[in-house]
């Protein structure tokens, strides 16, 4: 067998543990922290998959590695512990559902940073200072209806 057969059939295995999940590519990118086209291409046999992403979807989604990889044995890691599936799925989604949250507010966190440099660049610029009194953004002297366009303040 191929590498590529190989990598094909880990991409089958990822698009099967999608379905199972029922989520599409880019939530579950997000909580493996990949992008998104990167693990389309992996599904698509175009690239093959790390073992650290390997790693990563079987910590994050409780899938064994066997599984994954080879195709041997079953698709979820047995909790002997838990006293049903349906707890262990349900525990399964929350730690999901958690690692997708923080994921997100990274990513705002991250926007903000770059909102606030951008905006910091605009003050400290010298070609203008910022002054509250005036009004910053107008939307236009003369709207497409011809009547004088609202600016942001109001009036």
């Amino acid at each position: 067998m191929s590498e590529n057969q190989i990598d094909k059939s880990i991409g089958g295995r990822i698009q099967e543990l999608l379905s199972v999940l029922g989520i599409r590519q880019r939530p579950f990118a997000l909580a493996i922290r990949m992008d998104q086209s990167q693990l389309s291409k992996v599904i698509n046999g175009e690239r093959g998959l790390t073992m650290e992403k390997a790693v990563d979807i079987s910590s994050t989604y409780k899938v064994s590695l066997n599984w994954l990889i080879a195709g041997v044995g079953q698709m979820w890691i047995l909790d002997k512990d838990k006293g049903s599936d349906e707890t262990s799925r349900q525990e399964r989604d929350e730690d999901v559902i958690i690692k997708l949250k923080r994921t997100e507010l990274e990513a705002l966190q991250t926007s903000f940073e770059i909102l606030a440099q951008a905006f910091s660049g605009l003050l400290h610029s010298g070609k203008e200072k910022y002054d509250p009194s005036v009004e910053v953004l107008s939307l236009g002297k003369k709207g497409a209806s011809g009547s004088k366009s609202k600016t942001l303040g109001g009036t």
